[in-house]
């Protein structure tokens, strides 16, 4: 409601942020088909706009409403407490890192238990992820920081406040075939989405492509893109919806 009052804060447009507001008055959802079923009601009732106007205003909005609306697996992450290192370790202990010659010498000469001075780490709630995110790059000094640009889109879906940007049939058609050929890739920077997810909840509808067949390729079906974005409502059932 809040982006639809900064995208349309003129009084026409009232009528239709009252109209979403009705949905949120009816009765709570219970259960995930029904919350599904009042999104689905939501995103068909702002597409029936966009036929009416023959514009897009409402494309990005839809788009977001019903990725969210078709995806089956929803996670958040365990609360782990951040913790710093110690300021010795063991040589064992170090992960690799570049150093100088002589630094690299006079580490190969020292036993797997001797301890080393060393200045402690900071491993953040979201460590974990990363580290099992890339167990085949030992190399990543800071696993959190390469999940946090990773997940964009893949696992981590769309500001609802991001859908009121510049986002018209062309950037629509884009995304659609970005998803369609690189499901499993994070989304280009510089477009109007955002991903501060404050609520801290994942998943997508290409992520339970992924959980369905984790062996197997992703095909553009296994993703409900069609559902997603190939939304088709009519004139009348515009009409309908005013009713």
């Amino acid at each position: 409601l809040e982006t639809l009052n900064a995208k349309f804060p003129n009084p026409d447009m009232m009528e239709t942020v009252e109209k979403i507001r009705s949905f949120e008055s009816q009765q709570a959802p219970t259960t995930v088909a029904s919350a599904r079923q009042k999104l689905e009601e939501i995103s068909r009732y702002l597409k029936s706009l966009d036929v009416q106007t023959g514009r897009s205003d409402f494309i990005a909005m839809v788009d977001l409403v019903r990725m969210y609306a078709f995806t089956e697996n929803l996670f958040t992450l365990h609360k782990y407490k951040s913790v710093v290192s110690s300021d010795i370790i063991r040589k064992k202990h170090i992960q690799y890192m570049q150093n100088s010659k002589s630094t690299e010498k006079r580490i190969s000469e020292m036993q797997s238990e001797d301890l080393i001075p060393s200045t402690g780490k900071k491993f953040c709630q979201t460590f974990l992820w990363g580290q099992l995110m890339y167990w085949f790059k030992q190399t990543i000094y800071d696993p959190n920081a390469s999940v946090s640009a990773d997940r964009r889109g893949t696992v981590s879906l769309p500001d609802v406040e991001s859908a009121k940007g510049n986002y018209k049939q062309k950037q629509h058609d884009q995304l659609k075939v970005w998803l369609s050929e690189r499901p499993h890739q994070l989304w280009k920077t510089g477009t109007n989405w955002s991903f501060k997810n404050s609520a801290k909840v994942y998943g997508s509808p290409w992520l339970d492509a992924a959980l369905e067949k984790p062996f197997g390729l992703i095909q553009k079906e296994d993703c409900n893109l069609d559902d997603v974005f190939d939304l088709r409502v009519s004139v009348n059932e515009f009409k309908n919806s005013q009713d």
